[in-house]
C-alpha cells in the first residue's frame, strides 16, 4: 500500500489528541505533555521517511529478483526474457534503457552508490528513476 502522509498524519493527531487528555486527566503537567507531544511527532516523522523510502513491493517485481535458481542475469534482454507478467513486462519495455541498465545493475547485487557512480549521477536521481518506474508499475497493475 503506497504511504499517504495527509491520512497518516490526521490519523496521528487524533490517538495525540486522545493521549493528551488523558495525560491531563492523570495530571501530567503541560511542560511534561509537551515533551511527549514533541517526542511523539519525531517518532513519527522518522516512521514516515522510513516508510516514504520503503514501501511494499508488488509481488510481480518480487519475481524479477527471485533468480537464485535459474542462470545469472547479465543482459537487460535476459532480464526482460525471464519477467513472466505480461503488465510488468510491458511496462519495463516502455521504461528507458538508461533505468533498464540501473535496474539490472541492482539485481546483480550492486550497491546505490555503485551504480551512481558508474552512471555519473546522483543518487536522488537514481531513486528518483526507480521511483517513477515502480509508480508507473503500480498504476498498471
Amino acid at each position: 500500500m503506497i504511504y499517504n502522509h495527509g491520512y497518516a498524519k490526521a490519523e496521528w493527531q487524533r490517538e495525540e489528541n486522545n493521549r493528551v487528555e488523558e495525560m491531563r486527566q492523570h495530571g501530567m503537567s503541560e511542560t511534561d505533555i509537551q515533551i511527549m507531544i514533541d517526542f511523539d511527532l519525531a517518532v513519527f516523522n522518522s516512521d514516515r521517511r522510513y516508510l516514504v523510502h520503503v514501501e511494499d513491493i508488488p509481488d510481480d517485481i518480487s519475481d524479477l529478483a527471485s533468480c537464485e535458481d535459474s542462470e545469472e542475469i547479465n543482459t537487460v534482454e535476459k532480464m526482460l526474457d525471464d519477467i513472466s507478467n505480461p503488465i510488468l513486462y510491458k511496462s519495463l519495455v516502455e521504461a528507458d534503457k538508461f533505468t533498464l541498465d540501473m535496474l539490472l545493475m541492482k539485481i546483480q547485487g550492486f550497491t546505490t552508490r555503485e551504480i551512481c557512480m558508474r552512471f555519473d549521477i546522483e543518487e536522488g536521481v537514481f531513486y528518483g528513476r526507480i521511483r517513477r518506474l515502480k509508480d508507473k508499475i503500480v498504476n498498471k497493475l
